[in-house]
Formats: structure tokens, sequence, C-alpha cells
């Protein structure tokens, strides 16, 4: 149907002048007739006043088109089809042919889950590919979201490809700091949120994420960083935020949790590890030793 929809489109690009060729134009009124009342059957009440005065397909289209890009994307999904299974197998060549007749589709949602082409390039692993869309895309196009709400540096994170995140943060620093997903994570988060062996990547990102993204009084991410630090041993790294940031001890994280309830979860569950050995003396040194101390004064 989408497919059908653009060919009835095209058609009706040029309307004949009625007084020159009745037949040809009685023809287009039929064709435009059909594509403006597929176009408003494709449209949601919330997007249907754009066009509802406008009695030409073509003219209709490209208003939406103008308006709704990542939106309009959706009704030719199958013109893209080729190009997705070439990103997908890594034949760069190809994609790159079509690209040169359809520029724009750099930065189109060309599959059902919302993904752009540098999206799909991430989860098939084709840093090659990573490298060379990133420099055809704009920063603009590499904030667009999936479906899902992960932007193309979310999906690294995901992923866990550092060489692809170094790449897209060189042209697109504000991605650092760019939510993710219905719990609204940043990248650093994610890294250690969704994947096993995403330490590594965490501590990149961690590198290159500003200190007032993680701060308590802005959002989840702080928190949850350090929980999400400590369930995977990265004692470093949760260290290193809890003396930069104190406050963030008492803190939840997305699932309601402390850093400090975190912490005393898994100081049960090893009561004779060494490497929690040095979470006592900062527990000492800060402010937050009494929400260590005091229960157990109180409890005789």
């Amino acid at each position: 149907m989408d497919h059908y929809l653009w060919d009835i489109v095209e058609a009706t690009t040029k309307p004949p002048m009625p007084e020159g060729d009745e037949i040809a134009f009685k023809a287009w009124s039929k064709k435009n007739a059909l594509a403006l009342y597929l176009i408003r059957e494709s449209c949601g009440s919330n997007i249907f006043p754009f066009i509802g005065k406008i009695n030409e397909a073509k003219k209709a289209w490209d208003t939406l088109a103008e308006k709704f890009k990542p939106v309009m994307v959706n009704i030719g999904l199958s013109q893209y089809s080729t190009f997705q299974m070439d990103i997908q197998e890594g034949n760069w060549d190809a994609a790159n042919h079509f690209l040169s007749s359809l520029p724009e589709a750099v930065s189109a949602k060309i599959s059902h889950r919302g993904s752009t082409a540098l999206h799909i390039a991430i989860f098939a692993g084709h840093t090659n590919i990573v490298e060379e869309l990133v420099m055809k895309m704009s920063e603009e196009d590499l904030k667009i979201k999936d479906k899902y709400g992960y932007t193309v540096l979310g999906c690294c994170a995901l992923v866990g490809n550092i060489k692809m995140a170094k790449c897209i943060i060189e042209k697109c620093r504000i991605l650092l700091r760019i939510e993710n997903g219905d719990i609204k994570l940043i990248p650093v988060v994610v890294a250690l949120s969704y994947n096993s062996k995403g330490i590594e990547m965490a501590r990149y990102l961690y590198s290159e994420t500003h200190l007032e993204d993680l701060m308590p009084e802005k959002s989840i991410n702080g928190a949850t960083f350090i929980t999400r630090a400590i369930y995977a041993k990265a004692f470093d790294m949760a260290l290193d935020l809890l003396e930069r940031v104190p406050s963030l001890a008492i803190a939840l994280d997305f699932t309601g949790m402390s850093p400090m309830e975190a912490l005393a979860r898994l100081s049960f569950a090893y009561p004779s590890g060494n490497q929690l050995i040095f979470w006592k003396q900062w527990i000492y040194d800060s402010e937050y030793h009494s929400l260590f101390t005091l229960p157990f004064k109180c409890g005789n």
C-alpha cells in the first residue's frame, strides 16, 4: 500500500489544464482524489488539520513531509527495503549508491522500529558503515530517536562499541546528555544498565559526560549510575562519583533504591569480600556514616 500510494502521489505532480486535455484532466482528478483520500486516512486527528483544506495530493504530501519528516518516512518503508538490507549485511557500496540517488534517506526512519540506517548499522556491528553514515549526517540527524526512544549513542551504549561511540560523539557531543528509552537514561547509564559487558563502555562515556548531568536534582541518572556500577562491581567509578557528589549516596535510582541500599545488599551478599573494604573508609569519612551506624545502635 505505501509504495502504491507513493506512485499515485507522483502521478499527481503536474495537473493538466482542463481546457487543454479534458480526458487527461479527468484521469488526473481521479488519481488526485484517491491519493488525497489515502493520505488523509493515514493521518491521525492531530495531523489532519495541517492538510484539511488542501485539495491537491502532492501539496498535502509535501506539507506533511516538511512538518513531520520522521513520521512521513513510515508511509514509504518499502522503498527502503533494499537499502535496509544492504546496511544490515554490510554492503556499503550498494547502500552508498542508494544514498546518491536519494540523499534524504540518510536520516529517514527506514524500519518498523523507527530506526535510521545508522541505528541499524550499529546493531549490525558494521563500524565502517557507521563512520561513513556519520560523515553524511548533520547533528540534528544524529539526534533522531527510534521507536523506543533511543538515539544512536544510546544504541552504542547498549551494544558496547566504543569506537562507534567515539565517532558519533566527535560530531555530536550533546548526545551524551540526551535521555534514552522510557526510563530516560543518558548513555553512560545505559551502558551499565542493560549490558553485562558494558563496563569499559561506561568508563569511556563517564570520562566524557558532564558532572551536571549526573546531579541528583536533575534526574535519576546519577543514582542509577552508582547502583548499577556497584552491582557490576565497578567500584572505582561508583566511588569516584560519590566522592564528587556525596548527596547521591541517598538519592534514588530508577527502581527507587539508593546507592547506600545497593551497597548494603552487596555487603550482605559478600560479607568477607576484601573488595568492599575501601567502602568502609568512605562511609566513615562521609557525612552519611550515621545511616549505617544508627540502626544498629537503636536496635539494642
